[in-house]
């Protein structure tokens, strides 16, 4: 949705707009993690460990980690055989993934949360394994990585005085 608002921005007016994750993903190196250090080595999309992590770090009186599970995912076989490059970081494994996945059931792809999750969670991972700990250091992260991407933007397109 964010890439839509951004489109719209940068069609109708003066101003120039961009999703934050993609400008984080130009300069993000390839091993970092959004939570442990390191890049997942299972599939950790939507309400898995990593989201829960840092829902614990922003906002802990959200997070009812005791009623945390482990999701069963039946995904269909193409998504599936998508899955090892998913989770590698191929970036065009990942788009065309999340272009069929996590869509309403109405659209018949069979790939909505409810038809793809027991919990409504996209992850092989259990949320109960998250800490606020590595929620910190994935938002921090994140934050250092947007201002990377920042300063780079600021040397490509200078600011013009008005």
């Amino acid at each position: 949705m964010t890439r839509f608002v951004a489109d719209r921005i940068n069609q109708e007016t003066e101003a120039v707009a961009l999703d934050l994750g993609d400008a984080v993903d130009t300069v993000r190196e390839r091993a970092e993690a959004p939570a442990a250090g390191g890049r997942p080595t299972v599939f950790d999309r939507h309400a898995g460990a990593n989201e829960t992590a840092r829902g614990l770090y922003l906002f802990p009186s959200l997070i009812q980690l005791d009623k945390a599970e482990k999701a069963t995912l039946t995904l269909p076989p193409h998504l599936t055989a998508l899955l090892p490059q998913v989770t590698a970081g191929d970036r065009a494994a990942n788009l065309i993934f999340l272009a069929e996945a996590l869509k309403a059931k109405e659209t018949g792809k069979h790939t909505s949360a409810a038809e793809m999750s027991t919990t409504g969670a996209w992850s092989e991972r259990n949320p109960a394994e998250a800490t606020a700990e590595q929620g910190r250091r994935s938002t921090e992260a994140f934050v250092d990585a947007a201002v990377r991407f920042i300063e780079r933007w600021k040397q490509i397109r200078p600011l013009q005085a008005r």
